[in-house]
């Protein structure tokens, strides 16, 4: 697939609805077509790449393992991104990724993903933890941060305690999810 067709595909989706995201995930459902939309989503200067990021989070739905190969440049670009729906979708994707490392332990996960690219997504997470970003995307970052600390790796043992702070910093400030999600987290560090 051309980036032209596919960037014609994205700019016509259409706002957030479900409808609209399936639409666009069943046209990129070709493997082959995923480094093209990878290339979308992390290309800020296209006006919708956020829409990219939508069609990604329900291609790794629909497939989890779709995004393997393409795990690097996902790692390493992630922090790039900024807007609110792009980030939500990201961080939501994620988090899938550290579930199906961690708890699932996934063999394709650990196949692929490396422990450059862990160290990336616990920075990029941290740094949405602690932006100005919606509940949801604040609760997916949680989730990962908190699943990603369980790993018995030397370079982690500090993302437990680290996520405990930012939570109890943030709690007194935040929405009712926030505190919901954040007391969850809280209550699972004490074991």
């Amino acid at each position: 697939m051309d980036l032209t067709t596919a960037k014609n595909r994205i700019d016509q989706l259409g706002v957030a609805y479900r409808i609209n995201r399936e639409n666009g995930a069943n046209f990129f459902e070709n493997p082959e077509s995923l480094p093209v939309l990878m290339q979308l989503i992390f290309d800020t200067t296209f006006k919708n790449h956020h829409k990219a990021a939508w069609v990604l989070e329900i291609l790794t739905e629909r497939n989890m393992d779709s995004i393997y190969p393409e795990i690097h440049f996902f790692c390493s670009n992630l922090h790039l991104i900024k807007k609110d729906s792009a980030v939500r979708a990201l961080s939501n994707i994620t988090r899938r990724i550290a579930f199906d490392y961690v708890k699932k332990k996934n063999s394709i996960a650990i196949q692929y993903l490396e422990l450059q690219d862990i160290k990336l997504l616990i920075t990029t997470a941290f740094d949405w933890l602690l932006a100005n970003y919606p509940t949801a995307t604040k609760a997916y970052t949680m989730d990962i941060l908190y699943w990603f600390g369980t790993l018995k790796i030397e370079d982690f043992d500090w993302i437990h305690e680290g996520l405990k702070e930012v939570i109890l910093q943030q709690i007194p400030n935040n929405k009712p999810g926030f505190i919901y999600h954040g007391n969850k987290i809280l209550n699972n560090l004490k074991m």
